[in-house]
């Protein structure tokens, strides 16, 4: 099962939606080509239905997705889990990241896998406990500043 933040699903919703408008437009391509004189000759017919496919297979899975995943409920961290916001201070810099299901990972937008050395690390951390991430080019400390 799935654990997803009210921004993923959010942002799965929204691509639903695109891949919904996109398959609309796709049949009406078939519908345009089906009707063509040129019917017979027309490779594009079958690009088209074959996308079409892909797109419904997607927005499949989304539901899916959207069906069976548990959706985390904003509160407030007594330790580090997914969903929660975390300050970290690595060395004399300041980094903060939010632990999230694999498949919301944005390291831009500061969000990290639970499953990342990093996020496995921190999980079960609370304020003030000290880590050690191992990396194959040596340790790296850390400490747990703040549980957002």
């Amino acid at each position: 099962m799935r654990t997803l933040t009210k921004d993923g699903v959010k942002h799965l919703v929204s691509r639903k939606r695109l891949l919904e408008k996109k398959v609309l437009e796709l049949t009406d391509q078939a519908h345009e080509i089906s009707t063509s004189n040129q019917f017979h000759e027309s490779p594009d017919y079958s690009l088209v239905i074959e996308e079409k496919s892909r797109l419904q297979g997607e927005i499949n899975e989304i539901e899916s997705l959207l069906k069976n995943a548990t959706v985390i409920k904003e509160r407030q961290y007594k330790t580090v889990e997914t969903g929660c916001v975390v300050r970290i201070r690595i060395g004399q810099m300041n980094y903060i990241f939010q632990l999230v299901d694999s498949m919301e990972t944005n390291p831009v937008k500061g969000k990290i896998s639970i499953n990342s050395p990093l996020g496995k690390t921190m999980l079960g951390k609370n304020v003030n406990d000290e880590a050690l991430l191992r990396t194959p080019t040596g340790n790296i400390g850390f400490k747990i500043l703040e549980i957002i």
